[in-house]
């Protein structure tokens, strides 16, 4: 045996040469065929795999994946006040900066300090931005060549004060340089197109908040009625219908200010009344042919009853005090057109519901 291994050992080692160079072909055959190359539809959003066996194949398959994407955008709320053109509140995506928020706010206002103000820096959920106004307009620092105006409003805004506009500003740039109203702001009855004038005063008024309230009685339509806090008894009453003809009215507190979920009874007369008001008759008719109406007094009234009158809310009525107070007292009811903004169609709705006392 070891004599035959000495004579074949060189056969014996080409022998093992060539089977190993065949089993390392053999082995670089299959990783070329595990090789995989891989492309990417950006525009389908697919993945495509394919061996390079398969791809010099004539039958190709092609094995392909959808990729689900899924973007989550985070976002922070920001509340954005003071001199921009938009104030309130704001959603932005997360990482949004502060120059990001007033933008979205429309721009800064011209009157706008951003002096102390980082307006690079990354804002957080929940941020308040104040935009501060520019505090150097003072009186001193104006001169006779600057066109501007000196407002003052009050009431429902942000930041109530005394501001320094430009003239041809308006309404509603008093009111954006102010903060912007208050959500319990009642612009109902402003316009806010409105040129300002120097030293004019704004007041903003107040939303009053409804009541629910009860009348029972001697009231054509007795029952539950929705009213404003601030109104009267002779409100409610005048929602009602007004009075039956045998109501005792003597002793009512007409201008006694309401309250949620009152109650108010109108009385009856007795039998035997005083001379002027008849006795009780046998049988009441079910529906009065007439009713006693509440005339308004517009020498006498005050701003709560004025603004009972159809038409007439919280500017009107206050415009009718300040005729009477410089003008002194109406003399006819037509009287009432003279004041600024009640014209004849205001005029139409209010005539039978006002008087000018004995006249």
């Amino acid at each position: 045996m070891l004599a035959f291994l000495k004579k074949y050992a060189g056969f014996l080692l080409l022998l093992v040469g060539v089977l190993g160079l065949g089993w390392l072909n053999i082995s670089q055959a299959q990783a070329q065929d595990r090789l995989e190359i891989v492309t990417t539809d950006t525009t389908a959003q697919t993945t495509t795999v394919v061996t390079t066996k398969q791809a010099t194949s004539s039958n190709i398959t092609t094995a392909s994946t959808t990729k689900q994407i899924s973007t989550i955008v985070r976002i922070v709320v920001v509340d954005v006040k003071g001199e921009v053109v938009n104030p309130g509140v704001y959603y932005l995506p997360e990482g949004a900066r502060g120059i990001d928020a007033i933008n979205a706010a429309g721009g800064l206002s011209e009157w706008a300090d951003v002096t102390h103000l980082n307006q690079a820096e990354v804002l957080p959920d929940e941020a308040m931005i104040l935009i501060p106004r520019i505090e150097s307009s003072t009186p001193e620092a104006i001169t006779e060549d600057d066109d501007l105006y000196l407002v003052d409003i009050q009431g429902e805004v942000i930041n109530p004060g005394v501001y320094w506009l430009p003239k041809g500003a308006r309404i509603i740039d008093v009111i954006r340089s102010a903060g912007g109203q208050t959500i319990r702001a009642d612009l109902t009855g402003l316009n806010q197109a409105a040129f300002i004038s120097d030293g004019m005063r704004v007041l903003i008024p107040q939303k009053p908040r409804e009541i629910m309230v009860e009348i029972q009685g001697e009231v054509l339509r007795p029952g539950l009625y929705l009213l404003y806090e601030t109104d009267t008894l002779r409100q409610l009453i005048n929602k009602a219908g007004g009075f039956t003809p045998y109501a005792k009215i003597d002793g009512l507190a007409f201008d006694r200010v309401l309250w949620m979920g009152c109650q108010m009874v109108i009385p009856r007369l007795e039998p035997g009344a005083p001379s002027g008001v008849p006795d009780e008759p046998e049988s009441i008719p079910e529906e009065p042919s007439e009713e006693i109406p509440l005339l308004i007094d517009i020498n006498t009234a005050s701003l709560d009853e004025l603004m009972t009158l159809s038409g007439i809310g919280i500017i009107l009525g206050q415009r009718i005090i300040d005729y009477r107070a410089e003008h002194g007292d109406f003399q006819t009811i037509e009287d009432i057109m003279r004041v600024s903004g009640i014209k004849e169609s205001v005029f139409s709705k209010i005539q039978d519901e006002i008087t000018v006392g004995d006249r």
